[in-house]
């Protein structure tokens, strides 16, 4: 039996049109909802807000490439082939469009640097250096310092 990826359908913010390999940490959510909701399982990720590299990783790993942030049309569950082996990985960094689609323009938003949020001590998050606009609705309590 192959391995299930799920290859994500997006829209850079200039218009290109592209897919992308659904990042590592994201899968078994994804399989999750796919096990449980049937055929709207990929609902959570349409439309939503999500970081992707725009140029190649260095085989040194000692760059990290451009990164820009996507809309997403759709979200596919297909086995891994040759056609998803050239696919990059997306970034981990998404928000769903029920949160950013509810938003005004009037509502006021903070920029602040996010990843793939992890505990790391009781009450603090670790988030890294890629900078999303996150309405202030959505941010609750400090933010801690690196």
């Amino acid at each position: 039996m192959s391995e299930k990826v799920f290859v994500a359908h997006v829209t850079l913010s200039w218009g290109e049109k592209r897919d992308y390999l659904i990042a590592n940490d994201v899968e078994p959510g994804l399989q999750h909802r796919l096990d449980t909701y049937g055929n709207s399982w990929n609902e959570v990720m349409q439309n939503a807000l999500m970081n992707v590299p725009v140029a190649p990783y260095l085989p040194s790993n000692s760059v990290q490439p451009p990164i820009a942030t996507a809309k997403v049309s759709d979200v596919e569950a297909r086995d891994f082939g040759p056609t998803e082996e050239k696919l990059q990985r997306t970034r981990s960094q998404f928000i769903m469009a029920a949160m950013w689609e509810k938003q005004s323009a009037e509502t006021t938003a903070n920029f602040c640097t996010m990843t793939m949020i992890k505990p790391v001590k009781p009450k603090y998050l670790l988030m890294s250096t890629i900078g999303l606009m996150v309405p202030s609705t959505l941010m609750s309590g400090p933010i801690p310092s690196s």
